[in-house]
């Protein structure tokens, strides 16, 4: 796998419902995240199993539509992210309330400075959908975003993680994971 991760820069992930978000890859793929520690200096998390890049702001363009965790907390209902090079253009959510009224309002008034930094996809065939982000992101065939407005010193920083199930995630012109199953 790391062959094809060195090969593609560009990826695309789409939904079944037919949404898809374009983007570009910062730099080199992290393939570090596997539980194991061995040498001084060393840091993991557990449950380990991802895969992960960074990604270039000002390249993602399309819409994505993140239906499994939001920040911790499990949907019922998916979460529409709008984003126009590299710019966040819309959030839209179902009448659930995941996002309260105050983190709407902190979203709008920053919209323009929040962008999608990070992309990766879950290798754990033992990780679970739970509610929490660090097992969420690490389920097998599944892929996450992360948020991130940075701090200033009139603003704390945002940063939030969308959890998608079920996706498709293309590397270049090969599929990696199809509906949320790995393909190679």
């Amino acid at each position: 796998m790391a062959r094809v991760l060195r090969k593609h820069r560009n990826i695309t992930i789409s939904s079944q419902e037919g949404d898809s978000l374009e983007f570009s890859i910062a730099g080199r793929w992290n393939l570090e995240d596997n539980g194991i520690c061995n040498r001084p200096g060393q840091v993991t998390n557990l449950p380990a199993g991802k895969i992960f890049a960074e990604v270039k702001p000002e390249s993602v363009t399309g819409v994505i539509k993140v239906n499994g965790t939001w920040d911790s907390v499990s949907l019922s209902q998916p979460i529409s992210i709008v984003v126009d090079e590299g710019k966040i253009v819309d959030i839209q959510e179902s009448n659930e309330g995941v996002l309260n009224e105050q983190i709407i309002e902190f979203i709008d008034e920053r919209m323009d400075t929040i962008k999608i930094i990070e992309f990766g996809f879950g290798m754990n065939p033992k990780a679970r959908i739970s509610g929490s982000a660090l097992e969420d992101e690490k389920v097998l065939g599944s892929c996450y975003i992360v948020l991130q407005q940075p701090a200033t010193r009139r603003t704390h920083e945002l940063r939030a993680t969308g959890i998608l199930t079920n996706a498709t995630v293309i590397l270049g012109d090969k599929t990696l994971i199809e509906n949320g199953k790995f393909k190679e």
